[in-house]
Order: C-alpha cells, then structure tokens, then sequence
C-alpha cells in the first residue's frame, strides 16, 4: 500500500504509475490522478498540441502517419483483410443498390469465418489473406461473391471465394460455365 501525492488516499502498488527513477521504482501519483491531470492538460494546451502536429505532418508529408499505418496492417493482416471485404461489400451494395446486412457482416465475423474455414468455398484453395504492400489482391485473394447475383448480401447469399474463381463467376449461368469448360476439353487447352 502507499499513499497518493494528489488524492491522499492509500492504494495497492499495483494502482500506481511504474517510474524506476524513484526509489520503489513506483510514482508517488496514482494512475487515476495521472489520468486527470494528463487529460486537463491535454485539453488546456490543445491548440498548441494540435499546431506542433499538423507542423509535423506537414514536415514529414505525413510519413509518420503511414508508417503506423503499415505497421497495423502488418501486424494484423486478417483484421485488415476483413475490413477491406466489409468495405467492398458496404460499396457495391450503395452503389448497385442491393441489400447489405451490416448488423451481420461485422468485420469479428467475418475474421471468424475466415479463420473456420481458410478456404476458397468453390476450389477449396488455400486464401490469401496476407497484407499486400503493392497489389491489395491476387488470384488467391478472399473475395465477396453474391451467390445469387440478383439478390444484395445476406446471411444466405454469401460465400467466400478466391479472387479467381469470383472472377470466372462473375455475371456467368452455370450453363455458360459448363460450354466454356466443354469448348476447353475439345480444344485441350488445360495447363
């Protein structure tokens, strides 16, 4: 137990900022009064704050910004993979004008489906969700597919494909698929 500088109250040590400049390697302030006085402080000089910093992002073109940035989307690849499929969904839903069920595609939902099953649902390759500096997808991306194209997306009308077999898909009856892979066999053109 030790007694707060600010408050006077005696509180567990484990209540107390960690300063191993002081001889107990404990503050003599604890965390809630820190906080207090952090947040007073920080709202009394928020226009210099703010000043020094829009100064240094202009100096820095905003290098520090980005930097963080990357290393997120570094650290956690399927979070951001997840948020960039619950974005492009919410887009094309506004843009075409279909069904978009937010309450349901949350981006913790669609981490868990990814995690369940890491697999393309049409070819079952292996996904990609790893973060791509330069390219956001390639053929074994995860991507959005409206199983029914007419219909908008909902619980029932999603499946998670490779970028690749969503492409093939795209806007095509599974009979023009079938003419498409019968004109492959007769001409032999299988890699």
């Amino acid at each position: 137990m030790k007694k707060c500088n600010k408050c006077g109250k005696y509180k567990p040590l484990k209540e107390f900022i960690k300063n191993k400049q002081c001889k107990d390697e404990v503050a003599g302030t604890c965390k809630n009064c820190q906080n207090s006085y952090s947040k007073k402080w920080k709202q009394l000089h928020s226009k210099t704050l703010s000043e020094k910093r829009r100064k240094r992002y202009a100096e820095t073109e905003g290098m520090e910004v980005k930097e963080r940035e990357e290393k997120r989307k570094l650290l956690h690849p399927l979070r951001v993979r997840c948020q960039l499929l619950r974005h492009g969904m919410q887009d094309r839903a506004k843009m075409k004008g279909i069904d978009f069920d937010s309450q349901f595609f949350t981006v913790s939902y669609l981490m868990d489906r990814l995690i369940k099953n890491p697999n393309c649902e049409c070819c079952n390759k292996k996904l990609d969700i790893g973060y791509k500096k330069d390219k956001k997808f390639n053929d074994n991306s995860p991507s959005m597919d409206r199983v029914n194209p007419k219909l908008g997306y909902t619980k029932s009308n999603v499946a998670i494909l490779c970028w690749r077999c969503n492409k093939h898909k795209q806007d095509a009856t599974a009979n023009e698929l079938r003419m498409i892979a019968d004109f492959m066999d007769v001409w032999g053109n299988e890699v």
